[in-house]
């Protein structure tokens, strides 16, 4: 009895370890890093009006150029040729309208980002000792900001007076990024990748960060093209 019971107890360890190395095997890594291409005509708008409702002249400084992106994901082998796994990216952007002379100035900033959490999947189309190729496919959540500062500074003989106010959104959305991914394997373990993506915003919800009855009309749309590059583990 006492040796059926060992027996038991050591197969259900060798049945756990080889569970666990399984696993690691069909396990994947990635960082990347690269740049957005969201136009925000519905931000660059807002710019608009503001110009258009002040008395004097002012200008576009800066007015939502393309903008440097991270993210990270962890992938498992489920079939071959197919991997899935959870997926962060950080994305951000800005603008700046701006007037200054002899009696002060004006300044209006826009800032957005988002924290997307997505699944990724993958589908490797040509699959060799060094190279793959893929489609891929990532859809989740956006949570993000959207805050505008407006910093007026209006002065006469020395005297400065100053007005500063902040309006902050908080939105939701849905998106579904369809991309095309390269692997180049460097060595054993590592890959170099690239990936081209186009951003689908759906469904974009946004409120006042402190009344959420007051809804925004126009706001953030993380629709657009992206590039990244990037490197992938793999635990096998």
């Amino acid at each position: 009895m006492k040796k059926i019971k060992l027996i038991f107890i050591l197969s259900l360890v060798a049945v756990s370890q080889l569970s666990a190395q399984t696993l690691a095997e069909n396990l994947k890594f990635g960082i990347m890093g690269g740049y957005d291409f969201f136009a925000q005509d519905e931000l660059k708008a807002v710019n608009t009006s503001v110009m258009n409702s002040l008395p004097f002249e002012s200008k576009v400084i800066n007015d939502y150029k393309p903008s440097f992106y991270f993210g990270t994901y962890l992938q498992y082998q489920l079939f071959n040729h197919f991997d899935i796994g959870p997926s962060y990216e950080y994305h951000y952007s800005g603008s700046r309208v701006g007037s200054r002379d002899y009696s002060g100035q004006f300044i209006f900033d826009q800032y957005i980002h988002t924290h997307q959490i997505a699944l990724k999947i993958d589908y490797a189309l040509v699959s060799s000792d060094r190279i793959e190729a893929c489609i891929q496919l990532n859809s989740g959540v956006n949570l993000s900001s959207w805050k505008m500062d407006t910093d007026f500074e209006l002065g006469d003989n020395g005297q400065y007076e100053n007005q500063q106010s902040t309006d902050e959104f908080k939105g939701l959305s849905w998106h579904v990024s369809p991309a095309i991914k390269c692997a180049y394997q460097l060595g054993p373990k590592i890959s170099l990748t690239a990936a081209a993506a186009y951003a689908f915003d759906l469904d974009p919800k946004y409120h006042y960060k402190d009344n959420k009855d007051w809804k925004a009309t126009q706001y953030p749309k993380w629709s657009g093209l992206n590039f990244s590059i990037g490197l992938e583990f793999h635990f096998k």
